[in-house]
């Protein structure tokens, strides 16, 4: 088992009782209509689980949403975002109140509310901790329908000329950075305020019908890090080295640093407590810092938390992160040595993670020199000076590239990130997280965000000799369709390794070419962490060598393999569905040795359902953002027809050129040419081979002169010569080209006997009974 399922599998056993098994995000976002899900003034007073407070404004025709939570100014400003904070709508008399579940220990209350600044007569910003008094009460008029509302907080105001006092209406409204404010004038832009029932948020996230792309972050607790968070409604802290055991933390008191995480740890999610008390340029440290609050990690530790009763279907996980070698650590030799990963758990235990990145030689000396070592000389003060805050600014304004100040409003969440995806099953859980294994380095972590992205999936058979394009009614052909929305991506092919034999078995090359783009974190995810890779470079060696070059596979977020691209691959984990082996296929069990999907496309209009029989390697969160063909020749990997891709590799060195062939669907035959098969090279000559199949490739070599005295370079620095044709095993291709009746004719391409009549059919020289 792969070291980071390994850990993980222990911590899924302890929180939700099962053990485990051993990504681009698309940029078009839904958006949802809240007007139409806004409740009422005595609705959201009675709201179980609270409101969010929803700004809507339309500009040039377009209506946006946006949702009141902290951050700006001492990272308690009222601020807009995609996520919004969790509020508790009170009344007294004819006014109202916004709790909110932002807790400050420099004050002697335990309740905070959406008030404005009480110490200004113009410019007046709004906050999340205020304290229940005159400028923390609200009159909320009716603007239409009984669901959109002016906020107004009345103050009473005294004119020189002539002398008398009268009050004054001031307006909650949206600055142009996000913040906000209150004005004696209207808002523009027709600028309304809805009360959205946070148990109503619920539905409509989880409601989706369809292929989307939905942010759901809004169901998750504290995933921007905010300042002062109460902990009720942030993340839960579990001990790595004490059989995962909730740690609870530190207390925040009304002086001292400690809080809002674990000290003995070096885990933090916030910056130090009482910093404006902190003396020299403490509360100015405050002020411009308080919003770039992030997650830390010095020790090995855990922090996670779930939703459950989740709509099924794929879910995008991503985060702003990179390790950190400070100068208080022990130096990280590379990102596996700090072993810092961003995770996500399915309902049925399924773990992804992400491996975090160490900052480069230049990245790691510009956070050094200008966020880290700059903040802790301005604060003055090494005891409250915390490393996640200089991590947040120069995160959000990615390294310096953006003003300090625009991105304490409107920070750069584009920069570091790193991606996941996991499959929930209906009704269950999403459990996300960050988890430190190692020692050395220090983690980093902010704006760890979440997106449903539907229920469908695609694949491809590789023992399917369907080389047609698939249709409506030709759903078993060759997908090339385009897929903007992250899905699962079903390949039904061998590579040698099974859940009986991978304690002994050991990984030997295999042919591979991709119809999609994989991350190096979906590979890791699938074909496990041990997986090696390698891309074909061309002839070498005055044309006595084939040569590929290694695959860096350590880059979380970087694609690792290029449809249509020639690659050799050794596969360390058995596949996410067995194989089937039964010679019943009524026998085959869903999730187990067989796995039916829905597929669904827009244009052209393709819809069904589809099974294949085991095994199969199953890829979260994949995307194809252009169709096969086109994204064959965006990555230059050459031209497709007719279910192939063909290149000729000109030699770099003027050895000589090959010809490379890949195939997305089972040939009859290949001859002529070299294959690869159970980490040997052959050539075929004349001989005729049935047993290549999709995903599969052969290279021609145009000077055929060195035929049969070639040696091949996989990457690894070791050279192999070519094999005799008869040493192929029969393993190297476990399915049959197709089924057939008991008289020989084929009746159905793949191993799929859907919709064939009742009878007996061989499968790969196995009678199959179809009832």
């Amino acid at each position: 088992m792969k070291k980071f399922t390994m850990f993980l599998a222990s911590v899924a056993t302890a929180l939700f009782g099962f053990t485990t098994t051993a990504s681009a995000q698309y940029e078009t976002e839904q958006q949802i209509p809240w007007v139409d899900h806004a409740s009422t003034l005595n609705d959201a007073l009675n709201a179980p689980n609270g409101i969010y407070l929803c700004y809507m404004q339309t500009v040039n025709g377009n209506t946006t949403y946006s949702f009141v939570t902290a951050g700006g100014r001492f990272g308690t400003q009222a601020v807009t975002t995609n996520r919004g904070m969790t509020l508790r709508l009170t009344q007294s008399g004819d006014q109202y109140r916004f709790r909110t579940t932002i807790y400050n220990p420099n004050t002697d209350r335990t309740e905070n509310y959406l008030g404005c600044d009480d110490s200004k007569s113009y410019n007046i910003n709004a906050y999340m901790d205020n304290s229940d008094n005159q400028y923390s009460r609200w009159t909320l008029s009716d603007n239409g329908n009984g669901k959109w509302f002016d906020i107004i907080n009345t103050r009473e105001e005294f004119t020189l000329y002539p002398p008398f006092t009268h009050d004054v209406d001031y307006y909650l409204q949206l600055n142009q950075n996000s913040s906000l404010y209150v004005s004696d004038d209207r808002p523009s832009n027709n600028g309304k305020w809805l009360l959205i029932d946070r148990n109503e948020f619920r539905e409509v996230i989880t409601g989706v019908t369809g292929q989307t792309n939905i942010e759901v972050s809004g169901l998750f607790n504290n995933t921007r890090f905010i300042r002062y968070m109460d902990g009720a409604y942030s993340w839960t802290w579990y001990d790595r080295n004490n059989n995962q055991q909730e740690k609870y933390e530190d207390e925040l008191t009304k002086s001292g640093p400690n809080g809002l995480g674990i000290s003995s740890l070096g885990a933090y999610r916030g910056m130090a407590p009482n910093v404006e008390y902190a003396g020299g340029n403490g509360d100015g440290y405050a002020e411009s810092y308080g919003s770039f609050s992030a997650g830390e990690m010095r020790d090995p530790v855990i922090m996670r938390q779930q939703y459950t009763g989740l709509k099924e279907g794929t879910y995008i996980v991503t985060a702003q992160a990179f390790v950190s070698n400070d100068a208080d650590v022990t130096a990280a030799a590379n990102s596996a040595e700090a072993g810092a990963y961003l995770f996500a758990s399915g309902s049925t235990g399924e773990q992804d993670g992400a491996l975090i990145q160490l900052l480069n030689e230049a990245e790691q000396n510009d956070f050094t020199t200008y966020f880290y070592n700059a903040q802790k000389t301005y604060l003055g003060n090494d005891a409250y000076f915390r490393g996640n805050v200089a991590a947040g600014e120069f995160l959000a304004t990615n390294n310096g590239t953006i003003s300090r100040e625009d991105a304490m409003y409107n920070p750069d969440m584009r920069n570091h990130i790193i991606t996941i995806a996991v499959r929930v099953d209906e009704g269950g859980r999403l459990a996300i997280g960050v988890a430190k294994t190692g020692e050395a380095g220090r983690a980093y972590f902010d704006n760890i965000r979440v997106w449903y992205t539907g229920n469908n999936e695609f694949g491809l058979d590789a023992y399917s000799t369907n080389s047609t394009t698939i249709s409506h009614d030709n759903l078993y052909g060759i997908d090339n369709l385009q897929y903007g929305y992250p899905r699962v991506f079903n390949l039904s092919r061998d590579f040698g390794i099974t859940k009986d034999n991978a304690a002994t078995y050991e990984p030997k090359w295999e042919a591979l070419v991709s119809p999609v783009n994989l991350t190096c974190t979906q590979v890791w995810n699938t074909f496990g962490e041990g997986t090696r890779l390698s891309e074909l470079v061309g002839l070498a060696e005055d044309g006595h060598e084939m040569r590929f070059k290694t695959v860096d596979l350590s880059r979380a977020d970087a694609t690792a393999i290029y449809a249509g691209k020639c690659y050799v691959i050794k596969v360390s984990e058995a596949p996410q569905i067995e194989r089937f082996t039964d010679s019943d296929p009524t026998q085959a069990v869903e999730g187990k040795d067989k796995h039916e999907f829905s597929i669904f496309s827009t244009e052209p209009f393709i819809q069904g359902d589809i099974t294949y029989y085991g095994p199969i390697y199953q890829f979260n969160g994949v995307t194809r953002t252009s169709t096969l063909e086109d994204l064959i020749t965006a990555n230059e990997a050459g031209k497709y027809e007719n279910g192939t891709v063909t290149k000729i590799y000109r030699s770099p060195d003027g050895s000589g050129d090959v010809k490379f062939t890949g195939y997305f669907y089972k040939p009859a035959s290949v001859s002529n040419a070299y294959v690869v098969s159970r980490g040997n090279m052959y050539f075929l000559g004349n001989q005729s081979w049935k047993s290549l199949t999709g995903t599969m490739w052969t290279l021609e070599e145009l000077n055929q002169e060195n035929n049969n005295k070639l040696t091949f370079d996989f990457g690894d620095g070791e050279t192999t010569g070519i094999e005799d044709l008869s040493s192929v095993t029969d393993d190297a291709s476990e399915k049959a080209d197709g089924v057939f009746n008991l008289n020989g004719q084929k009746v159905a391409d793949g191993t799929s006997t859907e919709g064939l009549a009742k009878g007996i059919y061989v499968i790969g020289g196995k009678k199959i009974v179809v009832r």
